[in-house]
């Protein structure tokens, strides 16, 4: 239960710290730094606060103004008492926060009230300081953006920080309900004001906002000279992904092949399979992997097997595989429960996705990297590691992927409460670092989304860097609920959007067919989402077609380099496939296909195919499933187009070659109760525009149904749409109506 006086704690907490500022000096990066306090005037109450009472709790904390110094350089920061300014459940929480001073951009976040919340009296909380970089900036690659935490991390806890985690140090601790301070208040500021200086650094390595002179250190020569930090806690190794021995927790985590929702279901076939077939040879197993699911690179299949063995359900000895006792139990009565604590008590990390599902069931994918990443301390050279972790609790059915993140479902929530003292322990943590995140990251000039552009994919091949975690995978599991999720207010017939699910399921591309403005490429970028959202691509790349298409435009073709010299550059079509995204193709019947797609046709039916291209390597242009080709188009790939089935001309151009390679999905209007749903809610929707005079409507309602205008012409929702928010732009104006009907 929450304590009612936490903010209260919290505010006594920050006020001590503060007072407890002091000069001192302390070594950073090999640089003696010399640290001058100067507190600053008296701030007023800043407003009415939950938890607290002015005439009660004031003064509010005086603010400190710190100028650190160095040989050649110096910068000002100020450390301040604030509160948490979100309307939400952690509104007005206390904390405290170091800023630079002449740009008030914050580089540490300390939200105490998190901590205090929930301790019972009598008890002593330990509080976190982050010091990890909340985003990277937009022209950084994700290998420089870790080696950036982890040379912070190293500068940080060689100055002799105590450490709680990986990425977070020791602030202080705090006694409830008295907000007494341990060690002390000077201490506390000290660990703030180094952990500040630190982060000044680091957070301005790009324009050195902030610094008078020369910064105390050269991050970029840093960087390039670290060596690798070892973690403070022992048993985890972040970079580890190998196999470890003892007690300690594994780092490497894997898939299994089959989907991502079936990893679960897959782990049960093999087990049966190595059960009638026993002794199995361990080359029998690998080619299991091969002819069920198309699994034939080294690494993929190492790692396949380490899941075997790493869940104690097979042991591999004088090259075969056979089930243990644990194996045959599970095998009889499978318990993803069961499995869940296996993996837990193996691998680090497979609780905290769980967590994070409850807390933030709506976080974007690129924001759970980055807080697990903080919260492991890890530095994975890619995504993967955090996405196979979450496919894994998704096939295990603690986890629902929706279209805005990973929810916790209720037997998610039984294995949290089977786990209550790690559980409130991780609640804390994760709740300070996104609460770290978004204080730091609201001012940050980077709006680079680093996890969105560099992931690895668990294929069948080494793991490289890349970014669709289900990229490779043999089949894919979509349902027609997931569709729904990405659609937003569109609306279409159920069982469009179950012929939908059921054509891409069976590897088929997509043409979608209709009349002009019934929601085709609307209804395309929804499924790609949905299939993101799945991991089986990594979004949509569109491109337009158009009656000047030829194969440079699809496969590629040699250009001109600025060096004068000539390159194959990849078309669309390549493109995608390099991006690991879906390719749609707009009004595909613009273009002359055959001519346009070329040798794409025969890699549309499943064949490889190789061009007169070279690449500057002097490999040959080659598209492909093979792992030999130079552009592998895996099983999950697909080709989704829209055609306007207005222009009968062109409809015809399509050759039968063409026309059996895509699954047809005829988006049409939909039925006038469902029509009129939807110019009803854009009638008075959305601020910027005046609401349609109520006058107009019920002319426009009859417009668009089937006894006016679409009896005579097929038009879609977003006609009608565009006439409505015409007709809000003229107001009351009979003009505006009289102009539409013409």
């Amino acid at each position: 239960m929450s304590r009612p006086d936490a903010n209260r704690i919290a505010l006594h907490a920050a006020r001590a710290i503060l007072a407890g500022a002091h000069d001192f000096t302390c070594e950073l990066a090999g640089a003696s730094i010399a640290v001058k306090c100067t507190p600053q005037a008296a701030p007023t109450w800043p407003r009415a606060l939950a938890g607290l009472d002015e005439a009660a709790d004031a003064p509010w904390p005086t603010p400190v103004a710190v100028e650190a110094s160095w040989a050649g350089g110096s910068s000002r920061l100020v450390v301040a008492c604030d509160f948490w300014r979100r309307n939400d459940k952690w509104a007005h929480a206390v904390g405290l926060a170091v800023s630079i001073a002449e740009t008030r951009r914050q580089v540490l976040w300390v939200t105490l009230m998190f901590y205090i919340t929930e301790a019972p009296d009598g008890t002593s909380v330990p509080i976190r300081a982050s010091i990890a970089l909340a985003k990277a900036h937009d022209d950084e690659d994700r290998a420089t953006f870790l080696a950036q935490n982890a040379t912070l991390r190293d500068v940080i806890t060689r100055s002799g920080m105590p450490m709680l985690s990986p990425a977070n140090a020791h602030l202080c601790t705090v006694a409830v309900p008295s907000g007494e301070l341990l060690p002390d208040a000077a201490t506390a500021f000290e660990r703030a004001v180094v952990i500040g200086i630190a982060k000044h650094a680091w957070f301005e390595r790009r324009s050195r906002a902030g610094f008078e002179g020369t910064p105390f250190v050269d991050v970029s020569f840093t960087v390039a000279n670290a060596k690798p930090v070892t973690s403070v806690v022992p048993g985890l190794s972040p970079t580890d992904d190998t196999e470890s021995s003892g007690s300690e927790k594994r780092a490497g985590f894997w898939p299994l092949p089959g989907g991502v929702r079936a990893y679960m279901t897959t782990l049960k076939a093999l087990l049966q399979d190595i059960e009638e077939r026993e002794p199995l040879e361990i080359t029998g197993l690998e080619k299991l992997f091969e002819d069920r699911y198309q699994a034939t690179g080294k690494t993929a299949l190492k790692g396949y097997r380490s899941v075997l063995r790493s869940t104690g359900f097979v042991e591999e000895s004088d090259g075969e595989v056979s089930l243990t006792d644990a194996g045959q139990a599970w095998l009889a009565k499978p318990d993803a429960g069961d499995l869940f604590e296996r993996m837990h008590s193996e691998f680090i990390g497979i609780l905290e996705p769980l967590v994070l599902a409850e807390i933030a069931p709506t976080l974007p994918r690129s924001r759970v990297h980055a807080i697990l990443r903080d919260v492991l301390g890890t530095e994975w050279k890619t995504g993967n590691q955090v996405d196979f972790r979450r496919n894994w609790l998704l096939s295990l059915g603690l986890t629902d992927r929706t279209g805005t993140g990973d929810a916790l479902t209720p037997a998610g929530a039984v294995i949290l409460a089977s786990h209550v003292d790690e559980v409130d322990e991780l609640r804390l943590t994760i709740r300070e670092a996104l609460a770290t995140q978004e204080q730091e990251g609201e001012d940050d000039d980077s709006d680079g989304d680093l996890d969105e552009e560099l992931v690895a994919s668990p294929g069948p091949v080494a793991v490289v860097p890349d970014l669709a975690p289900g990229w490779l995978s043999a089949h894919l599991d979509l349902k027609a609920p997931t569709i729904t999720a990405h659609l937003g207010r569109l609306r279409f017939d159920p069982r469009v959007l179950e012929q939908l699910a059921a054509a891409v399921n069976s590897g088929k591309h997509v043409l979608f067919v209709g009349p002009p403005g019934t929601g085709k490429t609307e209804l395309a970028v929804a499924l790609a989402r949905a299939a993101a959202a799945e991991g089986y691509c990594a979004g949509l790349f569109t491109a337009t077609a158009s009656a000047d298409w030829t194969t440079f435009d699809t496969i590629g073709g040699y250009a001109m380099q600025k060096d004068q010299t000539l390159a194959f550059r990849p078309g669309a079509f390549l493109k995608a496939i390099q991006e690991q995204k879906w390719l749609l193709v707009d009004e595909l019947n613009r273009a002359d296909v055959d001519r346009a797609f070329g040798e794409l046709m025969t890699v549309l039916a499943g064949q490889g195919t190789d061009t007169h291209y070279e690449l500057s390597e002097g490999k040959r242009v080659s598209i492909g499933s093979e792992e030999s080709r130079t552009f592998r188009v895996p099983p999950s790939f697909r080709v989704l187009a829209t055609m306007n089935v207005w222009d009968k001309t062109s409809l015809f151009r399509l050759s039968y070659a063409v026309q059996r390679r895509f699954a047809l999905i005829n988006v049409g209007l939909p039925e006038d109760s469902v029509y009129a749903a939807i110019l009803r809610a854009a009638a008075d929707e959305g601020a910027l525009l005046p609401a349609l005079a109520p006058a107009h409507l019920p002319a426009v309602l009859r417009l668009f149904s089937h006894a006016g205008l679409l009896s005579l012409r097929e038009v879609g929702p977003a006609v009608g749409l565009d006439v409505v928010r015409y007709l809000r732009s003229r107001g009351d104006s009979g003009d505006g109506l009289g102009a539409c009907r013409t």
